[in-house]
Order: structure tokens, then C-alpha cells, then sequence
């Protein structure tokens, strides 16, 4: 009799650990999901070079339990209701299935970006991805299965650079400031600007106005004082 109970009880068991646990995904069943920090990737193609058209975001997702035997494939699909980037146009195309390869729990959805349409303007656009079950995976938490990927093709202009380039140029334009962040690797903070003052001045002509001269089909709206004004050191 104690044995055909504790039999019951071990099927019990068996059952019951299949079954629906708290977080609303079932054990022994491979699943999906996005990790936390995939729901605020973000990406600007403001502060690049003109010439750095293409960008890849790649976003991780990660399999539930042990790694995988076998390569298995999971199912993405874009919610077109709540992004606001245009598939194709301001972004490549996106596949049906990912894989995720054998021995691992990681994979990753490439998502490239397109800078040629976006707005040099203050705007925000915005990819929403939605993880879906297939033959492979199912689902995990209910909270993980989303990733927003936002990106934007704006640069401000500084609040110094009238001040240090004003004798220099007509106006701001963000295809001076991009040659200068390309140069430094970085963009540049005020105080770095007024510590290194000479320097920048020596960059702003080489990396600037000399690239300007050299390519006048790129920089046709860059606008530079005339050679017979007062203060002109380049020519």
C-alpha cells in the first residue's frame, strides 16, 4: 500500500512541475523571451559622418532552461500598430525565424538601419518587435516578450560653436560638426572645446575647410567667410 501511494505521489509530482507555475510559463518546455534591456535600445545617426549610412542593432534574446542540442529557430514579427519606422525604408527588412545555434541560450535578432529617408530633424523613430510561439519555442514571461529599438538622424548644435567657429563660418551645420566628432571620436563637451582651443582650430581647418575644398559636391551648403575678411587664418 506504501508503495503504490508513494508511486501516486511521484506522478503527482510529475505532473504538477508541468504544469503552469507562477511567472505563466510551463516548465520543460523550450521557451523565448527578450531580455529586460531590450526594451530601450536606441541608436542616432546624428553625430556620424555623412558616408555612415547602415547601422546593425543587434537585439538579444535568450532561451529559457539548458542550452540548445539542436539549432532551433524562433518567430519575430513587427508590430506595425505601435512602431513608427517604415519597413524596408528606414530599416531592412525583417526575417520570419531567427536561429539559435546549438550549445547556446543566446541568439540575436540584426536589425539594420537606414539612414538615407530619416529626418535631420528632431524625430524619433521607433521599432516594435513582438516574440511569437512556433514549432521550436514557445512563449516565456508575458512581460519579456517585447523590444522597442529607437533611433534618430538629429544633432544639435552645440551651445559653443558660434563662439569658438563664428569667425570662421556663416552659420552651423551639422556636416562640420559630424567631421569634427568623426576626427575626435566623440562628440566634443564644452570643456574639452576651451581646453584645447588651438588644437580644434588646426582640426577645424584640416578636417573642415580643407575637406570642403577638396570636396565641393559633399559640402555645396557649408558656408565659410570669403578670403578678403579681416580675420581669416586658413588661406
Amino acid at each position: 500500500m506504501k508503495s503504490r501511494l508513494l508511486y501516486l505521489m511521484i506522478v503527482l509530482a510529475f505532473f504538477f512541475s508541468c504544469e503552469e507555475n507562477k511567472d505563466g510559463f510551463y516548465d520543460n518546455v523550450a521557451r523565448i523571451y527578450f531580455p529586460e534591456e531590450t526594451d530601450s535600445l536606441s541608436f542616432s545617426f546624428g553625430d556620424k559622418i555623412a558616408e555612415y549610412t547602415r547601422h546593425v542593432v543587434n537585439v538579444p534574446v535568450k532561451m529559457m532552461g539548458i542550452n540548445a542540442t539542436e539549432e532551433m529557430r524562433f518567430k519575430v514579427v513587427l508590430n506595425t500598430e505601435l512602431s513608427t519606422a517604415e519597413e524596408g525604408v528606414h530599416f531592412v527588412e525583417l526575417q520570419s525565424e531567427y536561429p539559435l545555434l546549438v550549445d547556446s541560450v543566446n541568439a540575436y535578432i540584426p536589425v539594420e538601419l537606414i539612414r538615407d529617408e530619416l529626418s535631420e530633424d528632431e524625430v524619433t523613430y521607433k521599432i516594435v518587435l513582438d516574440l511569437e510561439a512556433n514549432t521550436d519555442f514557445q512563449l516565456g514571461s508575458k512581460e519579456n516578450l517585447r523590444a522597442v529599438v529607437t533611433f534618430n538622424n538629429y544633432l544639435e548644435e552645440p551651445s559653443w560653436w558660434m563662439n569658438v567657429f563664428g569667425s570662421y563660418t556663416v552659420n552651423y551645420h551639422r556636416g562640420m560638426y559630424q567631421r569634427l566628432i568623426a576626427y575626435y571620436g566623440e562628440p566634443l563637451t564644452e570643456e574639452f572645446v576651451f581646453s584645447n582651443y588651438l588644437k580644434l582650430n588646426l582640426a577645424f581647418k584640416r578636417e573642415v575647410y580643407d575637406y570642403a575644398q577638396e570636396h565641393p559636391e559633399l559640402t555645396q551648403d557649408w558656408e565659410f567667410y570669403p578670403a578678403d575678411q579681416l580675420w581669416w587664418p586658413f588661406e
